[in-house]
């Protein structure tokens, strides 16, 4: 698993004890990067298999108002990464 796929389930995680929805939006802002970063870096998490999409919502942030991609994590496959990482160190 890359380094930024790393920071990134750990921000969604973060988003999710904080009981936000855990969109490309709040991600980002978890992460402290731009949205189009922080999607591009979903886009290729989703690719790999770590995350799934799971529909849009529409966010309100002051006047302007937004769809974001809402994500989960496939925990499933994440664990089974994580064990073989702490068996192969």
């Amino acid at each position: 698993m890359r380094p930024a796929a790393k920071r990134t389930l750990e921000a969604m995680r973060a988003v999710r004890a904080a009981n936000k929805e855990i969109t490309t939006h709040n991600i980002a802002a978890q992460l402290g990067v731009a949205v189009p970063t922080a999607g591009a870096n979903l886009q290729k998490m989703l690719r790999e298999g770590l995350i799934r999409r799971h529909g849009t919502v529409l966010q309100f942030d002051g006047k302007n108002r937004a769809k974001n991609m809402l994500w989960r994590i496939n925990t499933l496959y994440v664990r089974k990464l994580e064990e073989q990482h702490k068996e192969a160190a």
